[in-house]
């Protein structure tokens, strides 16, 4: 394996752990001091995972591939506040990875909706 591959596939682990993290601090949002959960339990990521347990094959894929793509553009979307709110330059510099590693990984499961004929007219 590549040096550079290594490194990419360390660091989708320690971010998949950090959006595991920042998504469970996410539900719990404080609006008035009071706990608000998202009224759309499918964008959690126990939701999304409830999606895919019954399925297998093509019906798999395709929906592990929606979701994925949903997931890792809430981590770009994560990632854009970091690099514009926080104060220590070590998470702007994990969210710049973050972007660029979560956008390299979107368009390579686009590619593959089209090739494997995933994507529908809606």
């Amino acid at each position: 394996m590549k040096q550079k591959e290594l490194i990419y596939g360390m660091l989708g682990l320690i971010i998949g752990g950090l959006l595991t993290y920042l998504t469970l601090t996410q539900t719990m949002n404080t609006a008035n001091n009071e706990h608000v959960m998202p009224s759309d339990s499918s964008h959690t990521m126990q939701g999304m995972t409830d999606a895919l347990k019954e399925k297998h094959g093509d019906a798999f894929d395709e929906t592990f591939l929606e979701t994925m793509i949903e997931h890792h553009q809430g981590a770009i979307d994560m990632a854009k506040e970091v690099k514009k709110k926080a104060a220590h330059q070590e998470l702007k510099t994990m969210a710049d990875a973050i972007i660029t590693a979560q956008s390299q990984e979107i368009k390579q499961m686009e590619t593959w909706q089209k090739e494997w004929g995933y994507l529908h007219q809606h």
